[in-house]
């Protein structure tokens, strides 16, 4: 079902499966709310602004940012040491990180889409925080 926030970004096609789907990899550059529809069959349309975290970064990111990395290295390194080892950059930034974690972790559509819409850094590692807690 379309969201009203919603990521955009080049895609580049990785490959066409037996029964037709598309494996596409897709470089998030930006978020995006949708403020109006233009046209909604055969293909919907849209006006969309893009949609800016309202809290800054706070000092507290890099921790919980490094917590939630030191509970998925160890079971990331099990089906790929590569991804585990980027994993452990000393310049990954909190708040790509939180939009990357898509990259490490499947979750559900729903906690993905809560994770998307999240207004702050601090909100989006929170909810990752919990899921990779829980684990």
């Amino acid at each position: 079902v379309p969201q009203e926030v919603f990521s955009a970004g080049t895609c580049k096609l990785i490959d066409t499966t037996p029964d037709g789907r598309l494996l596409a990899e897709i470089h998030v550059e930006k978020r995006l709310v949708i403020k109006s529809e233009k046209q909604t069959l055969p293909y919907k349309i849209v006006t969309c602004e893009t949609l800016y975290d309202a809290a800054a970064e706070s000092p507290e990111c890099t921790e919980l940012m490094r917590r939630i990395i030191g509970v998925l290295t160890p079971v990331v390194a099990k089906q790929s040491p590569e991804v585990a080892a980027s994993l452990q950059d000393s310049d990954l930034d909190p708040t790509r990180f939180s939009f990357q974690i898509f990259q490490f972790l499947r979750l559900d559509p729903d906690v993905m889409q809560s994770i998307l819409e999240a207004r702050s850094t601090f909100e989006r590692l929170e909810l990752i925080w919990q899921i990779v807690h829980q684990a």
